[in-house]
């Protein structure tokens, strides 16, 4: 007797995306780096966020703790078509 195997499909993760600061919304008030699990933000010389993209996970705890809702999340084209697909 053969066993047959069925092709199990992968599971797809939801794509986290990444943040950006919003121009001209920062208040500068310092709180997002300390958010960041993976220190992704800093500080530039006038206390504004800088976000390294390559570092961000996409938690979105910056985005939950900014006052001036400054910084949102964003998706790349290819996170997006997952996402559409995942929506079906």
């Amino acid at each position: 007797m053969s066993e047959t195997k069925v092709p199990v499909p992968k599971k797809i993760r939801k794509p986290r995306g990444k943040v950006r600061l919003l121009p001209g919304k920062c208040i500068a008030c310092g709180r997002c780096p300390g958010e960041c699990p993976v220190d992704a933000i800093t500080l530039n010389e006038k206390g504004e966020p800088v976000i390294d993209l390559e570092a961000c996970i996409g938690c979105g705890k910056c985005v939950k703790v900014c006052p001036a809702e400054a910084i949102e999340r964003f998706y790349t084209p290819e996170e997006q078509a997952i996402l559409a697909e995942l929506e079906k």
